[in-house]
């Protein structure tokens, strides 16, 4: 069987090119899940693992690596979305060796059997607003209150879920797997116990539970600077997957030319996982000056290194904000065809260095 996964960078915005421009990026790293089944019944490993976290995760509260895996589960070695599943005072211990649980689990630890983990996972399958916010909606469900402030996405989040008491996560959704901090803290102690999103899976489904994960090795770097990317396939699945073909598309969803094949895994048994990676440098956005108009994003440069050794370069600016088409696609109430120096004056160049060249 033939899989092909497709991970998705952030939507980044183009437009026109003022006179001038300040450069800026962010990474997103993006977990991508593609799951199949119904059911929230799972298969975790009876001892302890070891779980350590890094709050580098603009879709979750932070990100959760799993080691000390061993084959055959539902889980593998790699990274997860996490959520803190205790009172937001409590210090996140870290690396720490952790027992995972099913929420949904009748052997949960005593001190955490809680009637509110069904709410926990709608929030997580019905997100609203920022992750801070979607955090505090958890702790709000898990203890009762919160010192952090409540929005109207918190408080949406919070009704719908106390009117979902009994939500099973099925399909396509995530389930919520308790990190259970062996020998050094409770549920209410001084050591944070926390919680990672799994893929709900089928154990008899033809493609089982395949997810994708893309890290990166920094949060931030100047622009133009390269960054290498870590993608870890796991088959959380009953069935040996062949042919995982990983597709990036280089954070520019609407722009296919510089989509690029991050690897080939030729075959994947059920619970192991393989990890690829790619170095490339980010598309960068451009931004006016201040006290320029029109503000904001307004393009983007994409920069790619050929096989050859050269650096290719496109500036990807949009129509709707100013039509610079020329020749036959001229634009109709140009009234006249025009050439690209009528924008940019006769004499053009586009220059790019990298801090300490």
């Amino acid at each position: 069987m033939e899989n092909r996964i497709r991970s998705m960078g952030a939507n980044q915005g183009n437009g026109p090119s003022p006179a001038r421009f300040a450069m800026r990026w962010i990474l997103f790293p993006l977990l991508v899940a593609i799951t199949v089944g119904s059911a929230p019944a799972i298969s975790l490993p009876p001892g302890p693992i070891t779980a350590s976290t890094s709050f580098i995760a603009p879709n979750s509260f932070f990100s959760t690596t799993l080691s000390d895996v061993p084959p055959g589960f539902d889980i593998a070695n790699g990274v997860y979305a996490g959520w803190c599943g205790d009172d937001e005072d409590a210090p996140v211990f870290d690396p720490a060796p952790v027992t995972p649980y099913s929420t949904y689990a009748a052997n949960l630890p005593a001190n955490a059997q809680s009637a509110a983990w069904p709410k926990v996972n709608y929030v997580l399958n019905n997100k609203s607003g920022t992750a801070e916010e979607v955090q505090t909606a958890i702790w709000i469900l898990l203890n009762g209150s919160t010192n952090r402030d409540i929005t109207p996405n918190v408080t949406a989040m919070v009704n719908a879920a106390n009117a979902n008491p009994s939500f099973v996560p099925s399909g396509t959704q995530v389930l919520a797997v308790l990190l259970y901090i062996d020998g050094f803290a409770q549920l209410g102690g001084p050591v944070q116990d926390t919680i990672i999103e799994l893929p709900v899976c089928s154990t008899t489904g033809p493609t089982g539970c395949m997810t994708l994960t893309k890290a990166s090795n920094a949060g931030m770097v100047p622009a133009g600077s390269a960054v290498t990317y870590t993608y870890t396939v796991l088959n959380g699945g009953a069935v040996t997957l062949t042919n995982i073909v990983v597709k990036d598309d280089n954070a520019t969803p609407g722009y296919a030319a510089d989509d690029f094949t991050v690897g080939t895994v030729a075959s994947l048994a059920p619970g192991m996982s393989a990890t690829l990676t790619s170095t490339r440098i980010p598309p960068v956005i451009l931004c006016a000056a201040p006290g320029t108009l029109p503000s904001g994003p307004l393009a983007t440069l994409i920069t790619e290194k050929l096989a050859n050794g050269d650096v290719k370069v496109t500036f990807r600016q949009s129509t709707a904000v100013n039509d610079n088409t020329y020749g036959t696609q001229v634009a109709p109430d140009w009234g006249r065809s025009h050439s690209f120096g009528d924008l940019t004056g006769r004499r053009t160049s586009f220059s790019r260095t990298q801090a300490g060249r």
